[in-house]
């Protein structure tokens, strides 16, 4: 049983990361056999075991990992100065811990049944990693590896192990995680509006309230709506109030107000503002519009028909900034672009409607 920490699945790192891990399972063995013949100082003479004795401390103390030996009981024996530096307890404070006293909570009890059930035919524990609790309450993650002290009776008298830190990699592991996860509920809520029926129906604005709904939702996002451009003017459609489960319409923002902003969505650019009093092409709004309805991020994408400006789906964050991904920025346009069927749509079964008008008017006159 060993060790200042707690532990997770492997299967988390990628097979390109095991290659970090595995080099320290080689580090590992390394030190070990470096150890094992520091310990054999009856057979050589004073000036060697001076050598290797500064060669062995040199080893340590320069090492960029926790290094460590404790008994069959967990009880630290030995804690290299790296361990101060990582954890933020001097090694006083650490040899007075139990070996699962920094554990993170909800990790403690599985590595200390972990390290409990060890087999008689191991010498050494498969790689693990696991958070611990620095001083300071930050939490960091390592990745370990520990092998098995034995008598000449086969009887477990100590471990020694080596843990890495290894928290950007988890972070990293994990930032890729969430992306392709929120790639999927993205990809997903758009294939949802798509099947549903009311997206091919009639009427513009019942799929508009739906649309704008189901997005508010999946990007956790308070204010979404859909403006129309009128040239001089932006009219709003529709806008959903998420929070409040409330629908509006009819505010109206003048390009004389704002000349930046619609010369930009006029230019067919998107305007990706996580600090909306920041960003040169939305700060015009920070005297009212902003401030009147707690505007603190802004996602705005023009919507495009027969290369024109039609109008502009609108996702707004509020009481709180919100730091547009990539993953944001796309769906918004696709979300776009099926507003932008949509609206053909109409605008065709309109035209039909009334060329099939005139012709039953035709066939009654002639």
């Amino acid at each position: 049983m060993l060790q200042l920490f707690s532990i997770i699945s492997i299967s988390c790192i990628t097979s390109g990361n095991k290659v970090l891990l595995n080099k320290s399972n080689t580090y590992l063995r390394e030190f070990i056999a470096k150890w094992k013949n520091i310990k054999m100082f009856h057979s050589i003479d004073t000036t060697n075991q001076f050598n290797i004795q500064n060669q062995y401390k040199n080893l340590i103390e320069n090492a960029n990992d926790i290094i460590f030996e404790t008994d069959k009981f967990g009880y630290y024996i030995f804690i290299n100065k790296y361990t101060e530096t990582l954890t933020g307890y001097n090694l006083n404070e650490l040899y007075a811990k139990q070996f699962s006293d920094t554990i993170r909570n909800d990790y403690r009890n599985k590595v200390i049944d972990f390290y409990k059930n060890s087999s008689k035919k191991i010498n050494e524990f498969p790689t693990m990693v696991f958070p611990i609790i620095k001083k300071n309450g930050e939490t960091i993650w390592l990745s370990q590896n520990v092998i098995i002290k034995r008598n000449e009776k086969n009887k477990i008298i100590g471990f020694t192990g080596i843990a890495r830190d290894i928290t950007l990699l988890m972070q990293l592991e994990n930032e890729k995680f969430q992306k392709i996860r929120k790639v999927s509920a993205y990809n997903d809520t758009l294939k949802n509006i798509t099947l549903k029926r009311h997206i091919i129906s009639n009427n513009f604005e019942e799929t508009l309230t739906v649309v704008l709904k189901i997005v508010a939702q999946k990007v956790g996002i308070n204010r979404i709506s859909y403006w129309s451009y009128e040239g001089d003017q932006l009219k709003c459609i529709k806008l959903y109030l998420h929070n409040k489960k409330k629908v509006e319409s009819g505010l109206i923002l003048y390009k004389k107000d704002y000349p930046k902003y619609f010369k930009a969505l006029e230019n067919e650019i998107q305007i990706v503002s996580s600090n909306v009093c920041k960003g040169t092409k939305t700060k015009e709004f920070c005297l009212n519009y902003f401030p009147e309805n707690n505007i603190k991020s802004l996602l705005d994408t023009p919507i495009i028909i027969n290369r024109k400006l039609t109008g502009v789906l609108c996702l707004e964050s509020t009481f709180k900034t919100k730091f547009w991904d990539n993953e944001d920025i796309n769906f918004a346009k696709a979300i776009a672009d099926v507003l932008s069927i949509t609206i053909e749509t109409q605008k065709r079964q309109e035209a039909e409607k009334k060329l099939f008008y005139k012709n039953e008017i035709l066939s009654v006159i002639t």
